[in-house]
């Protein structure tokens, strides 16, 4: 029988080893410390000495510099003990050596034995925030896992310390086998044996001992048995979990850009080290926009790392300039966000080409994804993220894949979160936790502190050296991504399929919040698209110099660069702190004023009207210049293809298109739904299912002239100046709210008189339907619904769609089309949306299906421009086909442009081009600009293709 305590007499000995595997030397270590603005290297006034441990420190939006000067002995084994409460940058003789947090306090410096050197220590104060949740109040922000109430930070005593081999070997060996023996089954032969041996080994140390060297040679005697228990062995048939150094670091969040590159200076060098002293770690570094500078500033971590890259070591994997998100971007941005990244990858490591999408955190993905994933190069795609689902567990853990145009991607899914630890338990749970065990026999599994970064903590590689293939656990070992992905895929067997988007059923939030720099994505996207246009026209027909060419063309890539990073999946989705949004929106606004002076540059206004858009618009064709057929009709009478009629507060209580009514009779169109928008978790990030079922209608008078204006909630203005074209039967709903509520929202909702089974969803490159029931879980969960331009219901006859100029949350269900226009969330950002928004959103019915309902959906988006002169087209596509992005190659060799079937049929079209081009050069490029495909012009549905063409001369 079990000794009844044994399993506390074990934990017993492994927390006095954890203290006893180090011993503190008597080395004189004086402290020094300064403050500076934070992101200000300067240190103000003069330095101070500490005058006892622990040190208390801390104000908000500082930095808190600590320094000393040690003489290390001759000796090996050398390493500082720093127990700090935040992060902080650890340079040694002035260079960069590596982090230091509440998780990383150990720092080997055995390589300066018998050397004096300086440590300084530059530490984020960090600073309050109202948190991520709306009731649980402010935190302070230092290190993410270590939130605290309240100033002060401390600094524990710092100490130079030997380390004690024994009792360090000792210490991680308990850890590895107490942890998976108390995995198994109480009863298990293996729980019941390990313990019962791991206690009698460890009774050979008399716990009362002092003396170090009696208390190490006791734990080299313990040590001779717990490494026969390590030897045991898994059988024939076991898992494989592969572990990837990891340290997933927000772009910009809870933090501003500027503060990300400092975090990712900490981790790199962190981790970097944690190479030099483990030759088989092996770190995933996704990023290359953080990377490079870093590597800027610090051209000797640079070094380093392209040391550790060359041995093998440094992954910098992930293909996308930044972690992109997927829902909101652009396909056009998508594309940029790959391209830009392969580009920076190559110039810091020459020669590499990583092959993996690396998401653990973005909050869905479109379904058009991976087509522009294929287009660029990757071959895998990776997340943890759908493990998060509020109602349905996603059903696969490895699978293909397959996008709307039948592209098909390997895919994976980190189980468990990314920010992960190799302790037994957890990767004994992650294996179990594992669905589809029948078709995979391995995992990856990413280790290391993510977020705000910080990186893989020595505790995991040593615990990993004695998991690699101990009895009880699955096996184990440091890989690349890439190798590991690669294993994976080629031991599964019978994958499944997964087709059409990975919707996220949580974060649905997030297609709102920060209406205003959604917007100004939404409107730089646009101006960066016929910025290109032009510019590529312009140097086909000879109209611009080279110099002022090249000028454009740089101020082009920067803009798009920004563009690209500010798609990370904490800043377009709306939800980081205020700094986040003060820099962005300054972005966007001086990006509209450097395009339009290219724009104007390029296209002198006058009198004509010229459409940049891939849709015909306004009786103009794609990219041709013409005059306006739109018109309004003033007052709502008379309209060639029906009627219109309002209720005095501005909503619509009919509307006949052609003879048929189109309002359903329970409700009014354009209806404003006001209410409470409280989620339970995730401020910024969530909107729940039974809080939006409270929404109630809120009345605002409309004027004799088609203008509603009236108060809405507790202090918001609403003015609305409803335009109805004549041409066609559209109404827009040109908006400015002046808004100031908390924790509310704001739609507006559109019964309509027309039985559909689907609602098609505006996606990058194409549409995605989705069931307007509720007839399961995974049906009822899409309650907030994502889209880009519009969302469209149908039947045989006619077509209704709901379509805006900045927003994405939509909703169709039972009978309604509903757009979601503001919200109020008061963390992380208490200023969230607060002020002036101006936007319009558009209803428009037709008979004329999905091509009228894109090309209105476009020219809203992208109206014509007033030009001076004439122009032909550069590329003219058969029906059916358009044509998206036109632009200068990369290399400058060229323009290149791309092709799409947006209708969801196959085609087979031709082209025709100006005679500045010259079509003998026509040919096939993938999305990277690299040649391949047979250049034929035969397309299936949704595909995208790119094309390269010479100029004629």
């Amino acid at each position: 029988m079990l000794y009844p305590k044994t399993e506390k007499r074990v934990a017993m000995y492994r927390t006095l080893l954890e203290q006893r595997r180090f011993l503190p030397l008597p080395v004189p270590m004086a402290w020094q410390t300064a403050q500076s603005e934070e992101r200000n290297e300067t240190t103000r006034g003069t330095w101070k000495t500490i005058a006892s441990f622990p040190f208390s420190f801390g104000t908000p939006h500082q930095d808190t510099w600590l320094r000393t000067t040690v003489t290390l002995p001759d000796q090996d084994g050398l390493y500082l003990s720093i127990p700090l409460g935040t992060d902080a940058l650890c340079m040694i003789d002035g260079q960069p050596w590596c982090n230091v947090n509440p998780f990383h306090t150990i720092i080997n410096v055995e390589k300066w034995k018998g050397s004096t050197i300086q440590v300084t220590l530059c530490a984020w104060d960090g600073y309050r925030f109202p948190g991520f949740h709306p009731v649980r109040g402010e935190k302070v922000l230092t290190t993410l896992d270590t939130m605290q109430k309240d100033y002060p930070i401390l600094l524990g005593k710092p100490e130079l310390m030997k380390k004690l081999p024994a009792s360090y070997e000792l210490f991680y060996d308990i850890s590895a086998l107490a942890d998976t023996y108390l995995s198994q089954p109480e009863e298990s032969l293996l729980r019941q044996q390990g313990m019962s041996r791991l206690h009698d080994a460890l009774m050979t140390i008399h716990l009362g001992e002092t003396d170090p060297d009696v208390w190490e040679q006791e734990a080299f005697l313990a040590l001779q048995e717990t490494k026969q228990l390590l030897s045991a062995k898994n059988g024939t048939i076991a898992p494989t979990v592969w572990a990837i150094g990891g340290a997933h670091i927000d772009h910009a969040w809870l933090w501003p850009k500027s503060e990300t590159i400092r975090k990712a200076t900490r981790t790199i060098s962190g981790m970097t080290s944690l190479m030099e002293e483990y030759p088989e770690f092996v770190f995933l570094s996704t990023q290359p926009a953080q990377m490079e500078q870093v590597f800027s500033a610090y051209p000797s971590l640079y070094q380093r790392v392209k040391a550790a890259f060359d041995r093998g070591q440094w992954e910098p994997n992930g293909v996308g300039l930044i972690e992109s998100d997927n829902i909101l971007a652009t396909g056009e941005g998508l594309i940029r966000n790959l391209l830009l990244g392969r580009q920076a990858t190559e110039r810091m490591f020459p020669g590499y080409r990583g092959d993996t999408y690396f998401l653990p955190d973005s909050f869905g993905y479109n379904g058009n994804l991976p087509q522009i994933l294929n287009g660029c190069g990757v071959t895998y795609f990776v997340t943890s993220k759908l493990s998060w689902n509020d109602t349905n567990r996603f059903p696969y853990d490895t699978f293909l894949w397959k996008g709307i145009d039948g592209t098909v991607i390997k895919a994976h899914m980190i189980p468990g979160g990314y920010n992960g630890r190799n302790t037994p338990t957890e990767i004994i749970s992650l294996w179990g936790n594992v669905r589809t065990k029948e078709n995979q026999t391995s995992l990856c599994h990413t280790v290391g502190e993510g977020d705000g970064g910080g990186g893989t903590r020595r505790d995991d590689i040593e615990l990993l050296r004695r998991l690699g293939d101990l009895q009880g656990c699955p096996k184990g070992a440091w890989s690349t991504l890439s190798a590991a992905l690669k294993d994976v895929f080629a031991r599964s067997r019978n994958l499944p399929v997964y087709q059409g988007e990975l919707y996220f059923e949580l974060h649905r939030g997030t297609y709102t919040s920060q209406a205003r720099m959604k917007q100004g994505y939404r409107r730089t996207t646009t101006l960066l698209h016929n910025a290109e246009y032009l510019l590529a026209e312009a140097w086909a027909r000879q109209t611009i110099s080279p110099k002022d060419r090249e000028a454009c063309r740089a101020i082009l890539h920067d803009l798009w660069k920004e563009t690209a990073i500010n798609q990370f999946h904490d800043i377009l989705p709306g939800s980081s702190v205020t700094a986040v949004y003060q820099e962005t929106n300054a972005f966007y606004e001086k990006a509209g004023e450097q395009l339009g002076d290219i724009i104007t540059r390029l296209a002198t206004p006058g009198e004509l009207l010229r459409n940049l858009c891939p849709f015909p618009s306004q009786g103009i064709a794609p990219y041709a210049t013409g005059t306006s057929k739109s018109a309004f009709s003033p007052d709502g009478l008379s309209l060639p293809w029906g009627s219109i009629r309002f209720a005095t507060d501005g909503t619509i209580t009919s509307l006949v298109f052609h003879g048929r009514e189109l309002v359903e009779g329970n409700g009014a169109w354009n209806t404003l739904l006001l209410g409470e928008d409280f989620p339970m978790d995730w401020d910024a990030w969530d909107v729940d299912k039974d809080s939006m079922e409270r929404l109630s209608p809120v009345s605002v008078p409309m004027e004799p002239v088609l203008v509603r204006k009236g108060k809405i909630g507790k202090a918001s203005f609403l003015t609305q100046k409803i335009r109805i074209h004549t041409e066609c039967a559209r109404i827009d709903f040109q908006t400015t709210v002046d808004w100031h509520e908390a924790h509310q929202m704001l739609k507006a909702d559109f019964p309509i008189a027309l039985s559909a089974e689907n609602a098609l969803f505006d996606i990058p490159f194409g549409f995605v339907t989705r069931s307007t029931a509720e007839n399961n879980s995974i049906q009822a969960a899409q309650f907030e619904e994502p889209a880009q331009k519009f969302v469209m219901v149908q039947d045989t006859d006619l077509s209704v769609a709901l379509m805006s100029d900045s927003q994405y949350g939509y909703r169709a269900k039972d009978g309604h089309l509903a757009i979601s226009l503001l919200r109020s969330p008061k963390a992380p950002d208490p200023t969230a949306d607060m002020g002036e928004h101006t936007f319009t959103y558009a209803v428009m019915v037709t008979d004329g299906g999905l091509e009228d309902v894109m090309a209105n959906a476009e020219a809203l988006n992208n109206p014509p421009i007033a030009v001076e002169s004439p122009q032909k087209p550069l590329i003219i596509p058969s029906s059916g086909l358009v044509v998206e992005t036109v632009k200068i190659a990369e290399d400058g060799d060229g323009i290149i442009f791309r092709v799409r079937e947006p209708y969801g049929r196959p085609i087979s079209g031709s082209l025709s081009f100006d005679p500045s081009l010259d079509p003998s050069t026509l040919h096939e490029t993938n999305m990277l600009e690299e040649p391949e495909g047979d250049g034929s012009l035969s397309f299936h549905p949704f595909q995208v293709k790119t094309f390269r063409i010479r100029l004629s001369r």
